[in-house]
């Protein structure tokens, strides 16, 4: 690996799993997946890692295998070993982004007043089909007070017969 010079800020394990999205119990593992092929990571106060500049290019190199080509932890850190070691560089995000829309093309689909006529029609729309379904139900209710009166009639038609006429209809 290269020498380290004094000027080179190194990073630390929350600010690179900051930078690479990533947890700090992940980037251990990937630490330890590295270091197991060998990689030497620079080390700080109390032996914890310091992280450089090319560390974390060989990470991005790592999570790239991992995230986009669907490579296991192993396969993952050999891959970006071995791009670190021939000199590849990571050039993933630049290849991925589409280029910047100019400002004269970027037109919104619709107008403020627009969306707020959407937006006026779907309420419109929920309030009359709560009002379908207050009906309903509206309906089933009267219906059944219906029923109840009837029975009422019935039972108290009953109860003006004399109590020994009971077999009369």
């Amino acid at each position: 690996m290269k020498n380290v010079s004094e000027n080179e800020r190194a990073y630390w394990n929350h600010e690179v799993a900051e930078q690479l999205d990533i947890g700090t119990s992940t980037l251990r593992k990937w630490c330890l997946e590295l270091e197991e092929n060998e990689y030497v990571f620079s080390k700080g106060e109390q032996e914890s890692r310091a992280f450089l500049k090319r560390d974390i290019d060989v990470l991005m190199n790592m999570k790239n295998e991992i995230r986009n080509k669907k490579k296991s932890l192993k396969d993952a850190a050999k891959i970006a070993l071995e791009k670190a070691r021939t000199g590849v560089v990571l050039v993933e995000q630049e290849q991925e982004q589409a280029p910047p829309v100019p400002v004269e093309q970027a037109q919104p689909m619709f107008t403020l007043e627009d969306m707020r006529n959407i937006v006026r029609e779907e309420l419109q729309e929920q309030a009359k089909a709560r009002e379908n379904e207050r009906d309903k139900a509206l309906m089933g209710v009267m219906r059944e007070l219906q029923d109840v009166k009837k029975m009422i009639a019935a039972s108290q038609e009953v109860s003006k017969k004399k109590w020994w006429e009971f077999w009369k209809t």
